[in-house]
């Protein structure tokens, strides 16, 4: 457990940075702009992006940047999670997706082939997500519960 009141979201930012090398960087709520038609702007829950790239100056960050979309699943987004964001990002080409549900906890784990994403796999709690595109990364979806 990495911390009492620490949520879902915070407590995955402590597993990706502890495990990420530079220039890789997680980061919570960036404005990324997706260039997909019709344009628009998404906040991911968190971004694991190149952070030399990173335009501080800019409120949205171009998708080219990105490794991989998190999305920390709730009832109010679930479906939007599944289908719309994730078509937005896989068109336009950010190499990974994740998504991350919480009754019970679970971590599906996706990279991009061609145009869309295909499962690399799902992990519960007690299970060790193994993941090595476009990031490496090891963890317990357990760690991840306040």
């Amino acid at each position: 457990m990495l911390g009492p009141c620490l949520g879902p979201t915070d407590n995955l930012l402590v597993v990706l940075r502890r495990q990420l090398e530079p220039p890789l960087r997680a980061n919570r709520e960036l404005g990324l702009s997706l260039p997909v038609p019709p344009r628009s702007t998404t906040i991911p829950d968190l971004v694991i992006l190149d952070a030399a790239r990173v335009r501080p100056e800019a409120n949205e960050q171009p998708p080219a940047i990105v490794h991989v979309v998190v999305e920390i699943a709730s009832p109010a987004t679930y479906r939007k999670d599944r289908t719309v964001k994730s078509d937005k990002c896989a068109q336009a080409g950010i190499p990974g997706y994740w998504r991350v549900e919480l009754d019970p906890i679970r971590v599906i784990a996706y990279a991009l082939r061609e145009d869309t994403y295909a499962e690399l796999g799902a992990w519960t709690a007690g299970e060790t997500v193994e993941v090595d595109e476009p990031v490496r990364v090891r963890f317990d979806p357990g760690a991840l519960l306040p």
